[in-house]
């Protein structure tokens, strides 16, 4: 088995190659233009790209999930693939209630912005206009 400092180095190489691949990705996918499906897609690259698993119930060191499944179906039974498989898509769906949520909200803050600009503008007709103070002459 590795060292801890090697199995470190490994992670940090397989990271960087996935932040490159990811961003070829998101290259490769920006000609998509209905946002949600584009961004569905990317979600679904990043999700299976950087899904950790543990290699053996009884040692702490994870793996990408992705390579354990693919060498469980080649030299292994092809049985071990399913609970994989089960934790992909738990994960995957969890990441697309996530991004749902977050564009709900965030579509919600900004139609509140556009209403509160609109309401803005059609009260104050122009906001460049300086405001003098009124002045009143008492006792003249």
């Amino acid at each position: 088995m590795f060292s801890f400092q090697e199995y470190i180095i490994g992670w940090g190489v397989y990271l960087f190659a996935v932040i490159a691949l990811l961003f070829v990705f998101w290259r490769m996918t920006r000609f998509i233009t209905w946002g949600y499906a584009r961004d569905c897609i990317r979600l679904l690259g990043a999700v299976f790209l950087l899904l950790p698993i543990t290699i053996d119930s009884s040692a702490y060191y994870w793996a990408p999930a992705w390579i354990k499944a693919l060498l469980n179906i080649i030299f292994a039974n092809p049985d071990v693939f399913w609970p994989i498989a089960r934790l992909f898509i738990l994960a995957l769906c969890s990441t697309y209630l996530v991004y749902f949520l977050l564009s709900f909200f965030i579509s919600l803050v900004n139609k509140g912005r556009t209403n509160m600009a609109s309401n803005k503008a059609s009260n104050h007709v122009s906001d460049n206009v300086r405001k003098e103070p009124k002045i009143s002459a008492v006792n003249v």
